[in-house]
């Protein structure tokens, strides 16, 4: 059986579900796993799978709900500046532990080391999709695509295929080996029996956008709202810490997600 090394972005919870339903699969299988994973990753990775690092990742400072780029780049300014080091450790662990195969959920560090120590690396992620979509977009966004664009290419490096989950399919250049399917569903997911009870569900990464309860507030439902760090009523909102399980037990019951 192969050893697998497997990264993961440690912003939001979408990377963690991935990885952790991902490498799951694969200690099922037979296969050994070790997982490097930062900040609120490590967190929950670490409590959910037999072999978790920690390891140095980058952050993103939002406003408004949108990533504030270069509010971003210079809070991550330190790390970039330790990034020879990180991907030295990197190395080093490639070389002790000798896996057959790396895979990183849109993680930095990895891919560099792979490359580098000559272990075969591919990509799997959401963000993969990025550099290749071409929508039409509003004029306030024409500066912020290209941004996107390049941070998503710049979190890659020279995998061999990049498997990109995704709700669009756009046509990829010939050469680019990247694959689009739908997203990666936990069978904890998978065995919710849908309920109709009424209300919509809500979840955000951030809780930045200050004006999303005023929006809601105008619609005609009731929300369960998982993006701040308070609970109770206000209105026509519940709201709900950011919990794995309980988000998963009311998106089971729900109008609308």
């Amino acid at each position: 059986m192969a050893r697998v090394l497997y990264s993961c972005c440690g912003e939001g919870q979408g990377h963690s579900s991935r990885v952790h339903t991902m490498a799951g699969a694969l200690l099922r299988l037979g296969h050994e796993v070790k997982i490097l994973a930062s900040n609120r990753a490590f967190a929950v990775l670490r409590e959910r799978l037999p072999d978790v690092e920690e390891i140095p990742g980058f952050t993103f400072v939002y406003r408004n709900n949108r990533v504030e780029l270069l509010a971003s780049f210079r809070g991550n300014l330190p790390l970039l500046q330790q990034r020879p080091q990180i991907i030295r450790r990197v190395r080093d662990l490639i070389e002790s532990w000798q896996p057959h195969l790396a895979i990183t959920d849109f993680e930095p560090f990895l891919p560099r080391a792979a490359h580098a120590s000559g272990l075969r690396c591919i990509s799997l992620d959401h963000q993969g999709v990025i550099p290749y979509a071409r929508p039409k977009l509003p004029v306030y966004q024409w500066m912020s695509a290209p941004a996107a664009r390049t941070v998503a290419r710049f979190t890659g490096w020279r995998e061999e295929a990049r498997l990109a989950t995704s709700f669009y399919y756009p046509t990829a250049p010939p050469g680019d080996n990247i694959q689009f399917f739908p997203p990666v569903l936990r069978e904890k997911v998978l065995s919710i029996t849908p309920r109709e009870e009424g209300y919509v569900v809500v979840y955000q990464t951030s809780g930045s956008f200050t004006r999303l309860p005023e929006l809601l507030k105008k619609l005609p439902f009731q929300f369960k709202v998982f993006a701040f760090e308070h609970e109770g009523m206000d209105g026509n909102i519940r709201y709900f810490p950011r919990s794995d399980t309980r988000f998963i037990e009311e998106v089971g019951a729900r109008r609308g997600c």
